[in-house]
């Protein structure tokens, strides 16, 4: 699995993965094959156009190898949840994989032979994740998805730096 950050807009929507044992993946890195689709996740940075302030979304991509079509499941208001981890801790720091789904509507996604599909968490500002009580600093992050009727998979997706309120620019909902 490559780490890339970029800055730019977002667009686009996308699918996820599920395990097939239950319970979560450790997130080791790499690709997994789930459902017969390769799923991996990436952290990307997303700079806002008019405050020039860096956000936080997670991509999730799974890529159909096969050469026939495969049709996933996942809940409209719930496609990826951010899960942060501190250096060395195997306990998340932030999780939002804890919180009860708003949207349960179900979406389908074919996801084409030899082709990819991408869901992504919607993106997150720095002082909404401060507002859990997160110290500043880099953070490991992984994807936390699922389809419907199986347990939720967990992908590493790199490092994510917890940003000072005032970088590069202060927003005026960072109070702390």
């Amino acid at each position: 699995m490559t780490l890339r950050h970029r800055c730019g807009v977002l667009l686009g929507m996308a699918v996820i993965a599920c395990g097939e044992q239950g319970g979560v993946f450790d997130p080791g890195g790499g690709d997994e094959l789930v459902a017969g689709l390769s799923a991996s996740a990436e952290v990307v940075e997303i700079l806002h156009e008019f405050t020039q302030e860096k956000q936080l979304t997670l991509q999730v991509s799974l890529r159909n190898r096969s050469t026939a079509p495969i049709t996933v499941f996942y809940e409209a208001g719930c496609p990826v949840r951010v899960r942060l981890y501190r250096p060395q801790q195997v306990v998340p720091a932030y999780d939002e994989s804890r919180l009860a789904c708003p949207v349960t509507t179900l979406v389908p996604v074919v996801v084409a032979a030899n082709s990819t599909q991408t869901l992504t968490s919607g993106t997150r500002f720095p002082w909404v994740i401060h507002g859990d009580s997160l110290e500043r600093g880099t953070y490991r992050a992984t994807a936390v998805a699922r389809l419907l009727g199986d347990a939720p998979i967990e992908l590493a997706a790199g490092t994510y730096r917890l940003p000072n309120c005032g970088d590069p620019v202060q927003p005026v909902a960072c109070v702390y």
